[in-house]
């Protein structure tokens, strides 16, 4: 339940540091970074961030409900790997344009977040199997 509250508050906030993303755009240009480069860093970070907020609110919901081995799930967590790999994906691209080992770390972070994501998604594809094969049985 706690965890819900936290996700939904991560929303929220997301939703508000939407407006914020020009004037920190703008920010970046200090440290010579391009205007568009940093408009494409920030809002592709954001849009990635709230996909993985709702995915994770979803993922949460089946939790509560006491039914997490199911097929939504599964999609839920490949599209979790997605994302992750987008984000990696979005850090390597600020790399280019301002080299920082932060930025290769959070990359390389989000790399394996993803590959996390997609052997949990196994996990629970193979689980969703054994789950109907039961309820068959029965």
């Amino acid at each position: 339940k706690i965890i819900c509250i936290i996700l939904y508050l991560t929303l929220a906030a997301l939703c508000i540091a939407f407006f914020f993303i020009p004037s920190v755009s703008m920010l970046a240009c200090f440290w010579s970074i391009p205007l568009f480069a940093s408009l494409i860093f920030f809002y592709l970070g954001w849009l990635c961030a709230v996909e993985l907020a709702w995915l994770f609110i979803r993922i949460m919901f089946t939790v509560q409900e006491g039914t997490p081995f199911v097929q939504q799930n599964v999609r839920s967590l490949r599209y979790i790997a997605l994302y992750c790999g987008i984000c990696a994906l979005d850090f390597l691209f600020a790399l280019f344009f301002h080299p920082s080992i932060t930025f290769g770390f959070c990359a390389a972070i989000l790399f394996f977040g993803c590959l996390c994501a997609l052997v949990l998604a196994g996990v629970f594809a193979q689980s969703v199997q054994y789950k109907e094969e039961n309820d068959l049985t029965i």
